[in-house]
């Protein structure tokens, strides 16, 4: 795979969490590499939908506490996108996905789910998915502060020259909306390739 220069829109990885709205398009109009025109396409059509799922939920308008249920399932569907941070091998330096979660507020394990039908920085489709696990919720945080809401996951992607890329990650973010209709955050971790660990680190955004 020819390898691009590393995506100047994931800049805002180390920026603080709350800038996330701002900054995510500059991810997702960054598309680019060597793929074919229909490869390109997909990645193009994956995070122009990003943007519009961003742009539903700005400003920013975090769920209050009183108004996240403390029973019942919610279904979000959405995506997560992010990059590798070594950018000199021949691995894909971005991974961008669709995201499925459900979130069951009664459970003591919230959370399940995948992110699947990722491509790479070329458009490529990658094989695998990662699987969602654990959740919790921090009644007590501060959304405009901290984190109030996080789940792991979990898994391996093979690219289209059969490598491995093996996902170990945590999202971390916060209900969306009056009524707890988004959710939003980063996804930090650690990506293993050919055995050498790289860190990994993104965002995400899903609605019901």
């Amino acid at each position: 795979m020819h390898k691009k220069e590393p995506n100047p829109g994931l800049t805002w990885i180390r920026a603080p969490k709350r800038a996330f709205f701002v900054t995510l398009p500059l991810l997702c109009s960054c598309g680019g590499g060597t793929g074919s025109t229909t490869a390109l396409t997909a990645l193009q059509e994956m995070q122009a939908s990003t943007n519009q799922l961003v742009s539903e939920f700005s400003p920013i308008e975090y769920t209050e506490f009183s108004a996240i249920p403390t029973s019942g399932v919610v279904a979000y569907q959405g995506f997560v996108a992010g990059q590798l941070s070594n950018t000199t091998d021949d691995v894909t330096d971005s991974l961008n996905g669709t995201l499925l979660v459900f979130v069951d507020f009664e459970a003591t394990e919230m959370v399940t789910g995948s992110a699947n039908n990722f491509l790479d920085d070329a458009g490529h489709a990658l094989l695998g998915e990662i699987t969602l696990s654990g959740g919790t919720v921090n009644r007590a945080g501060d959304p405009n502060v901290d984190a109030t809401f996080s789940f792991d996951g979990t898994g391996d992607l093979t690219d289209a020259n059969s490598q491995t890329i093996s996902l170990t990650t945590v999202f971390t973010g916060d209900f969306l909306g009056d009524t707890y209709q988004g959710v939003g955050g980063d996804v930090q971790g650690q990506a293993i390739v050919d055995g050498t660990p790289q860190s990994f680190g993104g965002l995400f955004i899903v609605s019901q």
